[in-house]
């Protein structure tokens, strides 16, 4: 069954990342790297989304505040065993 959650914790974060940057590769550090993404999971204000079927997470949404009226979509990622299904939509 599918479930959809936001990231809570230092781990949920890192096995989000995981299967992000597997898939999306990791070229921008600065605005991408996981220090960035740590950041912005301690500041608390971005929406950062995963989808995950049984344990294994599946797709991911990660966004990053670009001002305080503009929001940037990050990252979207799903595992390729996945697509085409609208999860990540």
């Amino acid at each position: 069954m599918i479930e959809f959650k936001e990231i809570a914790t230092e781990e949920e974060l890192t096995a989000v990342l995981e299967m992000c940057y597997r898939i999306l590769g990791n070229d921008n550090a600065e605005l991408y790297g996981y220090d960035a993404w740590l950041n912005r999971l301690i500041d608390g204000l971005q929406p950062l989304i995963y989808a995950c079927d049984d344990d294994k997470i599946i797709s991911a949404v990660l966004g990053r505040a670009e001002n305080k009226d503009s929001l940037v979509i990050g990252f979207v990622a799903c595992d390729e065993n996945y697509r085409r299904q609208g999860i990540t939509k």
